[in-house]
């Protein structure tokens, strides 16, 4: 019984660093799109197709017995960390401002 639970432990795990991998590809492909969408010049972010890929995110959620509520929450997550990266490497390092050395007077 001992090594049964372990082998399904050991498959967890590998389904579960598929589906950090996978993530990881998703915002290697979001940080493309905005890339392109930086040199269209079309804004970054895109409320209406947020909407359908969470919409999609349910509806699969729905073909595979989950909850839909959780699976949108799941990719709300993934879509929120694409746009924290993304919107951080489109920005330039902010540099701290300089300490004023002038005297204040009262």
């Amino acid at each position: 019984m001992k090594r049964t639970i372990s082998h399904h432990r050991r498959a967890i795990e590998a389904v579960d660093r598929e589906i950090v991998w996978l993530v990881s590809q998703r915002i290697e492909m979001v940080e493309r799109a905005w890339r392109a969408k930086a040199e269209l010049g079309l804004p970054l972010v895109d409320a209406p197709q947020e909407e359908r890929v969470y919409a999609r995110a349910r509806r699969w959620a729905r073909q595979y017995q989950l909850s839909p509520a959780a699976v949108e929450q799941l990719f709300r997550a993934i879509v929120g960390e694409g746009k924290l990266r993304a919107l951080r490497d489109a920005r330039p390092p902010t540099r701290p401002r300089a300490r004023s050395t002038k005297l204040k007077r009262r």
